[in-house]
């Protein structure tokens, strides 16, 4: 996450303050995007919820194995906290770095080609169905 949430910045001209903006209208908009298409591409489902399981074990195989010593340090070095709380929170934040970070990790490179394939579902069905 890119701002310390209820933290209280000095100014609203801060860069800091710009930042919890920023991170907060994109935020909103990648958990429309991830609803929109919970609505309307049922491979969208399947794909995240693959992906979030993925990551989980991943981050319980780096546990099991010592590599870490518990599931929060996994999930903190392999991804983001707070993409922990929920599937919905890791595809957001998981597609924010996709979009943001000139070089994002695996599971942002995964939902965020999984956006990109879900909607040209939605494009190809459309154009099936004459719209």
């Amino acid at each position: 996450m890119w701002f310390v949430p209820g933290r209280s910045y000095p100014t609203k001209h801060s860069g800091v303050m710009r930042i919890e903006l920023f991170y907060s209208i994109f935020n909103n908009i990648y958990h429309k995007i991830d609803h929109f298409l919970n609505m309307n591409d049922p491979q969208w489902e399947r794909d995240v919820t693959d992906i979030h399981s993925d990551w989980m074990m991943e981050c319980q195989r780096l546990v099991d194995s010592g590599y870490y010593i518990d599931m929060d340090t996994a999930i903190m070095n392999t991804f983001c906290t707070y993409a922990s709380h929920s599937k919905g929170e890791f595809i957001a934040e998981a597609f924010a770095e996709y979009h943001h970070n000139p070089n994002p990790r695996e599971y942002a490179l995964r939902v965020g080609k999984a956006v990109e394939d879900a909607f040209k579902r939605l494009r190809s069905k459309k154009r099936e169905i004459g719209e």
